[in-house]
């Protein structure tokens, strides 16, 4: 009976908090793929995709069927979530089974990993950045954001303020680091 219980209550969970929407791959064979993927979303706000349902999988659906498209074929993913932002996440070097959200690329590069936390339910994040000799900075679970910020930019007084005045663990406070920082580069 409680096998019973758990099976069904497994299956809700999946059917209740996942989703199809529509993606574009590139896979490194340089094949374009236009479809749907399903994706897990959060059972604590159903309008936030969970990445880390499909970073090492893509269960990718087209005119062709289902199939899965693992993390390691795909050079890079383009979707809208379902707060109409543009996501795109890639391959990046040294990470052979997974790909990764490229949440900035310019000067510097700003790149998001995700894994999901079993024991606890939720999604855990942690954020990579690449300064412009390409040297990386990571930050997240076991990582000062600010003082790996600071080190990001070099200490430069005015964006250390920043970082000092602000909590730098939301998005669009690090991106606002980010601009700063690459405002102090010179012009190529």
């Amino acid at each position: 009976m409680k096998l019973k219980l758990f099976t069904l209550t497994v299956f809700y969970c999946l059917f209740t908090y996942s989703q199809n929407i529509p993606v574009d791959i590139i896979l490194k064979s340089n094949d374009t793929l236009t479809g749907t993927m399903l994706v897990r979303l959060s059972p604590y706000d159903k309008n936030e995709i969970l990445p880390s349902s499909f970073n090492e999988t893509v269960k990718f659906l087209d005119d062709f069927g289902m199939r899965k498209i693992k993390g390691k074929e795909i050079k890079e993913l383009w979707f809208e979530d379902l707060q109409g932002n543009v996501r795109k996440f890639v391959s990046l070097t040294g990470y052979k089974h997974h790909i990764v959200e490229e949440a900035y690329a310019n000067k510097v590069w700003w790149f998001r990993h995700y894994s999901f936390d079993l024991y606890h339910g939720h999604e855990n994040v942690y954020e990579e950045l690449y300064d412009e000799k390409y040297q990386k900075f990571k930050m997240g679970l076991f990582n000062s954001y600010k003082r790996k910020l600071r080190a990001f930019t070099k200490n430069d007084p005015e964006i250390s303020e920043f970082i000092k005045r602000h909590d730098v663990k939301r998005k669009e406070n690090i991106l606002e680091v980010i601009l700063m920082y690459e405002s102090t580069l010179e012009e190529d």
